[in-house]
């Protein structure tokens, strides 16, 4: 990354965010055997304000996404969008299907419990760079920025500059996501790791985290 880059980050770090995130260990006690995760508690890091300011950018690209695979099957008829939320929405699908559930004999939920640790770093990046490329090569987005709040708890877009806002075009957006990467440290002890394979959960960012995965094994081709 650049020094230019760098810089243009600085402003969001505060003298208190000087800090790296704790290791911490957490019991799985609903397995048998119990099994355990490893959790980064990133609350109030140095990346802790851009990882808000990215997830809530993230979610809006994941809604447009998902709002653009619902055209699609109104003029199709085709399901390209099988990503949910929760359990609560697996169960109301469960319940607007009950004529044609009669006719099942199983029902097979997966899950993925290592996806997040096992992930390439240089595979995220360009995922994500191929991600971006098509959001912004979309018409409706072309020239437009991400105009977010300090808070990170509210972003749009518009091809405007808003005072008080934090602005990510194309470019800024992609630098950023991969100094949030490149930046994954935690400490543990005396001793101070960074994470070189998959992406950490826990923290603020956890949310973040999460919906680069299901960004990642969605819609990459």
């Amino acid at each position: 990354m650049s020094v230019t880059t760098v810089r243009n980050l600085v402003w969001l770090f505060q003298k208190k965010h000087y800090k790296i995130s704790k290791l911490y260990w957490t019991p799985k006690l609903h397995k048998s055997p119990y099994k355990h995760r490893f959790i980064a508690g990133a609350a109030g890091v140095c990346t802790t304000k851009l990882s808000k300011q990215l997830s809530v950018c993230l979610k809006y690209i994941q809604n447009f996404l998902k709002n653009y695979c619902s055209q699609i099957y109104r003029r199709t008829g085709f399901n390209t969008y099988w990503s949910i939320n929760n359990s609560y929405t697996y169960i109301d699908r469960l319940q607007q299907a009950k004529e044609k559930l009669s006719q099942l004999t199983s029902i097979h939920v997966f899950d993925f419990s290592i996806l997040y640790t096992c992930l390439s770093i240089l595979d995220i990046k360009s995922k994500f760079d191929w991600l971006l490329n098509l959001f912004f090569s979309i018409p409706a987005n072309r020239n437009k920025v991400f105009n977010c709040n300090s808070n990170g708890t509210k972003a749009f877009m518009s091809n405007k500059y808003y005072k008080n806002y934090n602005q990510f075009d194309y470019l800024k957006f992609r630098n950023s996501l991969h100094f949030v990467l490149d930046n994954c440290y935690v400490k543990f002890g005396n001793n101070i790791f960074q994470q070189i394979t998959g992406i950490p959960m826990g923290g603020n960012c956890s949310q973040f985290e999460f919906l680069k995965i299901k960004i990642f094994i969605k819609y990459y081709p």
